[in-house]
């Protein structure tokens, strides 16, 4: 097994005329100065100053996940059973498993489509879910990027990416959208709709759409399952650089392995409900807690087979 762990992205210059439908004639994402440019504005927001004798404040995590719990009906074995976790600020965190381990169910708790039975969720410091409190989803600041993308199909490409900016005023929506398209390489496919675009300009349309509001955490249920594999490779790490790029804070829900190690910074592994190993790629390539883990993984070559 050969896996590029981590791999940085490749990205090309943006073709004018795209192709309608089909692989060949994909459209490359955004050149990459403008992604550099979008990561330099994100770090210098986030610099700032502080008095040299301050003392050093760690930063909260973007997600806490306390203990959470949840059971579709009663009496069955938990679909989530006491998971704990934090994903960091500006983190990509991938949950992986086999189906039916409760990576969607997480990711549904996060997003607040579905309430706990026990635990607590805390976003950017705020609690939006234990035994007192529920925030609905519209309310926490989190974006969901669905496995079909969810598009509107009465609506063109601008009207999808500027579908959740209607408390902008005019300009300020529009700017966004514009910026919005430039950083996912569809400049010039604004008048289209999604039934004229391939799938792989589908997926950066409801990446634009999920990162115009600048959400808080951005949540991605299985992005990649309705592509070709060939396409999926080169999509993976596009779309982690420019999440990477805009400073975003995400979680993913996959269920191939590969995927996990090229695109996460860290790896929740799930099995029947519960985690099981949280580790960078390469730690859970070295050290796999057990026998499932290292088998889901297909490890068992030599370390020096994989690329980091």
């Amino acid at each position: 097994m050969r896996v590029d762990v981590g791999a940085g992205p490749t990205m090309g210059p943006v073709s004018a005329e795209p192709a309608a439908a089909g692989v060949s004639g994909e459209a490359n994402v955004t050149a990459v100065d403008v992604a550099a440019r979008a990561q330099s504005d994100v770090a210098s927001e986030r610099s700032g100053t502080t008095r040299p004798d301050a003392p050093a404040v760690p930063p909260s995590p973007a997600l806490e996940v306390r203990g959470l719990t949840k059971r579709y009906r009663r009496g069955d074995r938990p679909a989530l059973d006491n998971v704990w976790l934090d994903v960091e600020d500006g983190e990509i965190l991938t949950l992986v498993g086999e189906s039916g381990s409760g990576k969607t169910t997480l990711l549904r708790l996060v997003a607040g489509l579905e309430q706990a039975d026990a635990g607590e969720i805390v976003l950017r410091g705020r609690t939006v879910c234990d035994e007192r409190t529920f925030v609905p989803p519209e309310h926490r600041g989190a974006s969901l990027v669905f496995q079909d993308y969810a598009l509107f199909p009465h609506l063109t490409v601008e009207g999808n990416v500027g579908f959740g900016l209607r408390r902008l005023g005019r300009a300020e929506r529009e700017e966004r959208v514009r910026e919005m398209l430039e950083l996912v390489g569809l400049r010039g496919l604004e008048r289209r709709y999604p039934h004229e675009l391939s799938g792989g300009q589908q997926q950066r349309v409801a990446l634009a759409r999920a990162l115009a509001p600048r959400p808080a955490i951005l949540l991605l249920d299985e992005p990649f399952s309705n592509l070709d594999r060939a396409l999926k490779a080169r999509l993976r790490q596009e779309v982690a650089a420019l999440i990477r790029a805009t400073g975003t804070t995400a979680v993913f829900v996959v269920h191939d392995p590969d995927d996990a190690l090229a695109i996460g910074d860290r790896i929740a592994v799930l099995r029947d409900g519960r985690l099981v190993q949280l580790g960078k790629p390469r730690e859970i390539l070295d050290s796999p807690c057990g026998p499932y883990v290292a088998g889901f993984f297909g490890i068992g070559e030599p370390a020096d087979e994989l690329e980091l």
